[in-house]
């Protein structure tokens, strides 16, 4: 009896550790998937309801994970997340926002809830996220190669369309997944006949310049670990360096003017950090490379590739590694032009030229745009009005602009003329807020890479939402949840829960 006893105690001490190690692989999994996936694909793309690849459903089942895990004691207070709270408030104001809108200005009921759902699930999302990572070493592992896996997946998705000649990936550019993979190309020649208007290409988003803005704030999450020396393995920095090329490749041939900007301005504002040496190189580095694709002749980038080969040998030496920056700039512009002049035999052209709408259309966009805020101020006149205003503006260069893209081009103002300015207001101060979170933790946290995830979420998210001010990204579901999937790796890693155990 003694001995059927104690194997019934050992099966019954041994079954939670074996349920314990079940629940802590599938979150694992789940994770993974909606950093790998949903970094640059959301549950309804286009807005609508339909499931292509299956996040809202993993969604469903982590949160299910989580619940039990709270039941077993496992778990990390939701109240730890410092977004809670002021995310439950930003969605009551634009709850209270869609209720006077379909009571006052007759909106269409099943759009509306598409806007709620838009503005709630990214950070529903985020919230899933920070709970299966915080306090979990191996989570934040996890974590921290399935994004930079989702953004090598984004940037190689876009290369491939550049040398495949692709020009999208899917059957129609505003369901993206849900309309089926049909890869549909493009004649480089045709597209490259006139010198404004080079080959696009969009990425796994469902349009391009979300995809763009996508790239341009993952650079920093590949560029960051380097400048800080980490990871310590020289395989694991050449692995980073080459995530970073492919990053600046993607949004290279996105042809997108507004992203290139931004991680340019949003960069710069390191510069008061640097020590004197790496700041002068860092400025000389963008010299460098807009030196390189300004005149945009294949001879020049082939030189100045060459001689970004010759001070790579000089940089080695300890005492001119500020060096560095000056040959990302002419090996990135030296490079990749080489490669479309001599491999895939494109002309060459002056890229942040964007070929999208003219300058003069935007101003007119933006202009109706704050019409339309201040004509409903309280509540916005809705996604569907403000698409037929778009359309129906008298400019030349509304042709030009693709179905996908019926906003206002400015996140700010479309909040503000879609939902009305309290929403715009509430919106855009907690996105704010959430990257000025990172740039505290980066100046306070002292656990090396923790403190490099908040720098680089500080760098790459304060470029997106520069982005936003020449484009709506948050107006479509995959930009929410690529800032708040983002944010919530971010907090997990540098809150006290997770500090002690992060990377070790």
């Amino acid at each position: 009896m003694a001995i059927v006893h104690s194997e019934s105690h050992a099966l019954e001490t041994a079954f939670p550790s074996l349920c314990d190690r079940a629940i802590d692989t599938l979150s694992l999994i789940a994770l993974a998937w909606l950093l790998v996936v949903g970094l640059w694909s959301g549950p309804s793309l286009g807005a609508t309801l339909v499931y292509p690849n299956g996040l809202l459903f993993v969604e469903a089942a982590l949160a299910v994970l989580l619940a039990v895990r709270a039941v077993r004691g496992q778990h990390c207070s939701p109240r730890s997340y410092p977004f809670l709270w002021p995310s439950i408030a930003v969605l009551a104001i634009c709850a209270v926002s869609t209720g006077l809108r379909l009571h006052f200005h007759g909106t269409d009921s099943t759009t509306e809830f598409l806007r709620l759902w838009r503005n709630g699930e990214p950070m529903l999302r985020g919230l899933l996220i920070f709970l299966t990572v915080a306090g979990n070493p191996r989570a934040l592992r996890v974590a921290w190669i399935s994004l930079l896996v989702g953004m090598t997946l984004q940037a190689g998705a876009a290369i491939l369309q550049h040398i495949m000649h692709v020009s999208r990936w899917y059957a129609n550019l505003d369901v993206g997944w849900a309309s089926g993979w049909q890869p549909t190309n493009y004649d480089p020649l045709a597209a490259g006949a006139r010198l404004d208007t080079p080959p696009r290409v969009q990425g796994l988003t469902s349009y391009i310049n979300l995809t763009a803005a996508m790239l341009a704030a993952s650079i920093s999450f590949w560029a960051t670990p380097l400048v800080k020396c980490l990871p310590r393995k020289p395989w694991g920095r050449l692995a980073l360096a080459a995530g970073g090329t492919a990053m600046v490749a993607g949004l290279w041939y996105t042809n997108s003017r507004g992203p290139m900007l931004a991680i340019v301005a949003a960069t710069l504002l390191l510069l008061w950090r640097l020590s004197t040496p790496w700041r002068l190189s860092l400025l000389a580095g963008f010299g460098a490379f807009l030196l390189v694709v300004w005149p945009a002749t294949p001879w020049w980038a082939l030189s100045a590739f060459l001689v970004s080969v010759l001070l790579t040998l000089l940089a080695r030496r300890r005492h001119l590694r500020f060096l560095w920056p000056v040959v990302a700039g002419l090996a990135l512009a030296g490079g990749i032009q080489t490669l479309d002049a001599y491999v895939l035999h494109y002309p060459l052209t002056w890229r942040v030229s964007e070929s999208g709408l003219g300058d003069g259309a935007r101003q007119a966009i933006y202009g109706d745009g704050i019409h339309a805020a201040l004509s409903s101020p309280w509540y916005g006149i809705g996604d569907a009005e403000a698409a037929w205003r778009v359309l129906n503006l008298p400019t030349v260069d509304m042709h030009r602009l693709p179905k996908v893209q019926l906003n206002y081009h400015n996140q700010y103002i479309h909040w503000a003329a879609a939902e009305g300015i309290p929403v715009a207001l509430a919106c855009t101060l907690l996105i704010c807020w959430a990257v000025l979170w990172c740039w505290r933790r980066w100046r306070t946290t002292t656990d090396p890479l923790p403190r490099a995830l908040a720098l680089a979420a500080a760098v790459g998210l304060t470029a997106f939402l520069i982005c936003n001010l020449v484009d709506a990204h948050f107006w479509r579901i995959e930009g929410g949840e690529f800032f708040w999937s983002l944010i919530a790796v971010t907090v997990a890693a540098n809150l006290e829960c997770a500090r002690s155990a992060a990377f070790n």
